[in-house]
């Protein structure tokens, strides 16, 4: 029977020479070994890269959050919140066009859940910030198993609320002129829905004004299986870096419950209403498991809750492939990351960056990115963590 599943196309044989034959990822240890390595040569390119580390600042604090996590919070009476959440802010230097703010927010979620920290997505961050002129809050919250579900979700949705109600003081942003954007990859995408979904019952204020999801994984796979195709075991390889069995363990040790498994914080496509969420931006790679749950929610989304939704597709593209830059179309995903929070500013009537030389930058930088600039990082650094490793990074 052929496979409703795409093939890779003529990246397949980019992503086999860049990482070599033998790279294969057949345990959750091996994914973040996988994780951290692609993570340092990401921020080593970013580094390496003029555009991105001259034109923002960075800033690391912590931010108080509730320890008992099933107890009834009272925002705002931190002094009785004893542990203290890592956060890193990226903030536009004054350049032209730009100026010394405030700034628009994007609150930025990692994916993992079980791995990761604020290294993961700095680059990420880092390029939102230099080429979108947003600051950036890059959120370290806590990982499975030391602490399950629901540790993460809830220590981001302390670190959204005291953004809300401090940001303007201490952060240097408008939230409710310029705009407050959450937004993360892979699971970080799934903490951002849930979050969205939980700003818009309890009336989060100031208001989000955009969400943004990348490869965005939306159901509990135990939900999925029921509910959306999936994939035979033996493709498993074929559509993320790694299998079933990586993905069925890490919600393992994510601990979700069985009865909150179909939840909204859970599960956030399966939220019984999608009305009252604002604009959301995603990109999906459509060689991906989290393709169709991706865009089953952009269809939510744009009919149910008739928001404003707008989706890049990449054919032919794996999970996340955005990371591996020397793979063909990397730069172009990152491009339309940054028109997609140019997006969201002019689909809520944010005072964001007008065209200009901030769009010169843009089509600059996508111009070097393509030419390999920073690249040489990935040629010099040899940082894998896995003994042995002979990739080709």
């Amino acid at each position: 029977m052929p496979s409703q599943y795409p093939d890779y196309g003529p990246n397949l044989a980019d992503w086999v020479r860049m990482v070599n034959s033998d790279f294969t990822v057949g345990n959750l240890e091996e994914y973040i070994n996988m994780s951290e390595h692609t993570t340092e040569l990401l921020n080593a390119q970013a580094l390496e890269t003029p555009q991105l580390s001259a034109n923002c600042t960075t800033l690391s604090f912590s931010v108080p959050v509730s320890v008992d996590q099933t107890s009834v919070k009272q925002p705002g009476n931190y002094e009785t919140w004893t542990t203290r959440l890592q956060c890193r802010l990226y903030s536009p230097l004054a350049v032209e066009n730009v100026g010394t703010g405030p700034f628009p927010l994007i609150v930025w979620l990692r994916s993992g859940l079980v791995c990761g920290d604020l290294e993961t997505e700095d680059a990420t961050c880092r390029t939102m910030c230099a080429l979108a002129s947003c600051a950036v809050l890059n959120i370290g919250y806590r990982k499975a198993p030391e602490h399950p579900w629901p540790v993460p979700l809830e220590d981001t949705w302390d670190v959204l609320v005291w953004a809300a109600q401090y940001g303007a003081e201490y952060l240097n942003v408008d939230l409710i002129n310029r705009g407050f954007i959450l937004g993360g990859v892979s699971t970080g995408a799934m903490l951002t829905a849930s979050l969205a979904i939980r700003a818009r019952d309890k009336r989060l204020s100031p208001p989000l004004t955009g969400l943004i999801m990348r490869s965005p994984i939306t159901i509990h796979p135990n939900i999925r299986s029921h509910s959306l195709p999936t994939p035979p075991p033996e493709e498993s390889n074929r559509y993320m870096f790694y299998g079933s069995s990586v993905h069925d363990e890490l919600f393992e040790r994510y601990s979700v419950p069985r009865e909150e498994q179909a939840s909204a914080l859970a599960s956030p496509v399966l939220v019984p209403s999608v009305a009252g969420l604002p604009p959301t931006y995603i990109q999906l790679p459509m060689v991906s498991a989290s393709y169709q749950e991706g865009r089953l929610f952009a269809n939510r989304l744009l009919k149910e809750g008739k928001i404003a939704v707008k989706v890049d597709e990449y054919e032919g593209q794996i999970h996340n492939f955005w990371d591996l830059p020397r793979l063909k179309g990397a730069a172009d995903a990152t491009h339309d990351l940054i028109m997609g929070i140019r997006w969201l500013e002019s689909e809520t009537g944010a005072l964001g960056w007008d065209s200009g030389i901030r769009e010169e930058a843009v089509q600059n930088w996508l111009l070097k990115a393509k030419e390999g600039e920073g690249q040489e990082a990935w040629r010099k650094h040899k940082l894998c963590r896995r003994a042995g490793c002979t990739c080709a990074f």
